[in-house]
């Protein structure tokens, strides 16, 4: 029992060191060029499924996230550093597009009810769709952290990882 509990605290302690470290090399990047090309990519992307619906009446980031989650603090502080960034560059995009950010943050909506209704923790939720969408772009590290402020963003802004799953029914 105390090695199982002794291997969890070490995960977690991994987790948090590697956090930290992407941190710190974040800091170094020029991240909002990567932003506008992953975002430009992603919106590009006609591969849609059955979309649920979103509502913008998002709740706060720590009614969705227990602040003790290893995610907590590096949602919080992405969605407030870049989430004016994204917004804008968003709603120029919108001019261009028929609602291609809606679409995406449906996706991604679908994404975290699948997973939510699997059981899994919001830090591994985080950490699938921003690899999942990096994937979809053939995305490297940049491209990569350039997600996972997205998905920051997505869970500041609308009702991702909320608690309430849609009445839209999870198939499969």
């Amino acid at each position: 029992m105390f090695e199982i509990i002794r291997q969890e605290l070490v995960e977690v302690k991994e987790k948090a060191l590697a956090r930290r470290n992407a941190t710190r090399a974040m800091e170094e990047i020029d991240i909002e060029p990567e932003l506008d090309k992953v975002i430009d990519s992603l919106i590009g992307i006609r591969d849609r499924n059955i979309l649920v619906p979103l509502s913008l009446d998002a709740l706060q980031i720590k009614e969705k996230i227990p602040e003790n989650d290893i995610c907590y603090e590096d949602i919080k502080n992405r969605a407030l550093k870049y989430y004016n960034y994204i917004n804008a560059y968003l709603k120029k995009h919108e001019a261009r597009t028929i609602n291609g950010s809606t679409k995406l943050g449906m996706e991604i909506k679908e994404i975290s009810n699948r997973l939510m209704s699997l059981g899994e923790t919001p830090s591994n939720i985080v950490d699938y769709i921003a690899e999942n969408l990096n994937s979809r772009i053939s995305g490297n590290n940049t491209s990569l952290k350039a997600c996972e402020i997205l998905v920051a963003y997505f869970v500041q802004h609308c009702e991702i990882l909320s608690k309430e799953v849609s009445e839209h029914e999870i198939s499969e």
